[in-house]
């Protein structure tokens, strides 16, 4: 999967997990974030075949990049509604 790929999957993800947080509060977001860091984590380190030192960074990295996309928006736009799961799962 390429970069642009990954990055929209992730922003979707992000986007989906957010619009069904209760509180639109930062600690809200912050705690999304956390879990989109720690599935993606665990999903890196489970791929098959093993991912190379330099593709996990890479992939992190580019969910950092999405979590500062999503959060610059989630900053500037109202509560969304709220929907029924905020689980977070990348990889």
């Amino acid at each position: 999967m390429h970069n642009k790929d990954l990055m929209n999957e992730y922003v979707g993800v992000l986007r989906r997990a957010l619009n069904a947080v209760p509180s639109h509060q930062f600690a809200a977001r912050r705690e999304v974030y956390e879990q989109a860091r720690n599935s993606l984590a665990a999903g890196l380190r489970a791929a098959k075949p093993a991912l190379t030192a330099r593709e996990i960074a890479q992939r992190r990295l580019l969910l950092e990049d999405c979590i500062v996309r999503v959060e610059e928006t989630a900053v500037k736009s109202p509560t969304p509604p709220a929907s029924s799961s905020n689980k977070v799962q990348l990889m």
